[in-house]
C-alpha cells in the first residue's frame, strides 16, 4: 500500500505542478500592474504579457518559488503527522521547482528563448533528481525503521 500511497501523491502533485505554477506567475503579474493570460504548450505552460508589470523579474521568480513553498507547507504537514509517502512525493516537484524559479528569475529576461528552455529543461531535472533522491532517502529509512519496530 506504500509504494501505491506513494505513486499516487507523486503523479497528483505533478499533475498540477504546471498549472498551478502558471497561475502562480499570473497573480504576480496582475499584483505588479499587468495583465496577461495563460497558455499551455508543449513544454508545459507560459504567461502572455499584455501590459508589462512594474517588477518582472518578480513575476518570473515566483511561479517555482511559489510552488515550493506552497508544496514545502503541505510536506510539513504531511512530516508532523508522520505520512512519509506523502512528504516523499512532493520532495521531487519541490526540488525541480525551486531551481528552475530561481533559473527562471535570473535567465528568462536575458537569454535566448531557446537557449532558456534546453538549460531551464536540465536545471529542472537536477533540481527534480536530488528531490527523488531525498524521497527515495526518506522512503528507505522509513521502511527500515518500521521494519525494526
Amino acid at each position: 500500500m506504500s509504494i501505491a500511497e506513494y505513486v499516487l501523491y507523486f503523479a497528483l502533485y505533478m499533475y498540477f505542478v504546471i498549472p498551478i505554477h502558471e497561475w502562480i506567475h499570473l497573480q504576480l503579474l496582475k499584483l505588479f500592474g499587468g495583465d496577461g493570460y495563460i497558455v499551455m504548450t508543449w513544454y508545459g505552460g507560459g504567461v502572455v504579457f499584455t501590459k508589462q508589470p512594474t517588477h518582472p523579474t518578480i513575476v518570473a521568480l515566483g511561479g517555482g518559488i511559489g510552488i515550493a513553498i506552497l508544496y514545502s507547507i503541505i510536506a510539513y504537514w504531511n512530516y508532523i503527522s508522520m505520512d512519509w509517502e506523502e512528504l516523499a512525493s512532493l520532495l521531487p516537484n519541490i526540488g525541480s521547482q525551486l531551481f528552475y524559479g530561481i533559473f527562471e528569475g535570473t535567465y528568462i529576461y536575458v537569454m535566448p528563448f531557446q537557449e532558456f528552455l534546453k538549460w531551464g529543461t536540465l536545471i529542472q531535472m537536477i533540481g527534480w533528481s536530488i528531490g527523488l533522491i531525498a524521497s527515495f532517502y526518506i522512503l528507505i529509512r522509513w521502511w527500515i525503521d518500521s521494519e525494526m519496530i
